[in-house]
């Protein structure tokens, strides 16, 4: 089957398209077993649920909290219905009601992907979303595993994932977030305690202290590709980074 894409003109909606499906940032393998479950928070429009889809996903739940953006989702998941769990609502660190602004006209180009909180100013327009926790999003799984959980929502990815104590009900996780050093450290220490063994990071391109972090219950490159870089240059420069990098900071005596 042939998905038929829909993206918005004046957005970044080719941009997310290009870099999540197209270009795969989340690494993702073929998954290995025919009832694959993802749960996608922060779904946007769908590219990284069609993804999923296209690479066997048996289940994809798909939480987005902005209306328009809710509404292409619908639109680029159509084929897939029988599979797909599509939820208008997004995830906190507690379960509530929120303003979420709307992106602002940066030379007629709005970046429909930078959603936030909205900064209170009535002069600027907003959309009332729906946030619950984590642990409430896991629980209204029926399934007894996910195997795995994406989440990128612009805002306190590493903050919600702390707040969750049944995390442990995936297998893989993988996510952006901007996050500093002690944040990750505290994060990472949190994971572990959940069962996470294993942990991957890599700085983003795009914006200083963005990072992309895959966190798994036994090894990461059991799903994603770690180190894709295509040319000899670039595999001695992964070489080195390698080299440099340890899964987890030693423990404190």
């Amino acid at each position: 089957m042939t998905p038929e894409i829909s993206i918005r003109t004046f957005t970044d909606d080719q941009y997310i398209l290009d870099k999540v499906f197209y270009a795969n940032n989340y690494r993702l393998k073929k998954f290995s077993h025919e009832k694959f479950v993802v749960l996608d928070v922060g779904a946007h429009t769908g590219c990284f649920a069609l993804l999923c889809l296209m690479r066997g996903a048996e289940k994809v739940y798909c939480a987005e909290p902005f209306g328009d953006n809710y509404r292409m989702l619908l639109k680029n998941l159509e084929a897939f219905k029988d599979k797909v769990v599509a939820m208008n609502f997004g995830a906190y660190t507690e379960t509530r009601f929120a303003n979420l602004e709307y992106p602002k006209n940066e030379n007629n180009f709005f970046y429909l992907s930078h959603v936030g909180f909205h900064s209170g100013n009535d002069d600027e327009p907003s959309d009332l979303g729906y946030l619950v926790t984590l642990d409430e999003l896991l629980g209204g799984i029926s399934e007894t595993k996910v195997d795995l959980l994406k989440i990128h929502i612009g805002y306190a990815e590493a903050d919600i994932l702390l707040s969750s104590d049944v995390i442990d009900k995936c297998n893989f996780v993988c996510a952006e977030m901007t996050v500093g050093e002690d944040k990750l450290k505290e994060l990472i220490t949190h994971m572990k305690s959940k069962g996470f063994e294993d942990s991957f990071f890599a700085e983003s391109k795009e914006k200083e202290g963005a990072r992309l972090v895959l966190f798994a219950k036994e090894k990461c490159e059991d799903l994603f590709n770690l180190y894709v870089s295509g040319t000899p240059e670039g595999d001695e420069a992964e070489g080195k980074q390698i080299a440099s990098m340890t899964q987890f900071p030693p423990e404190s005596e």
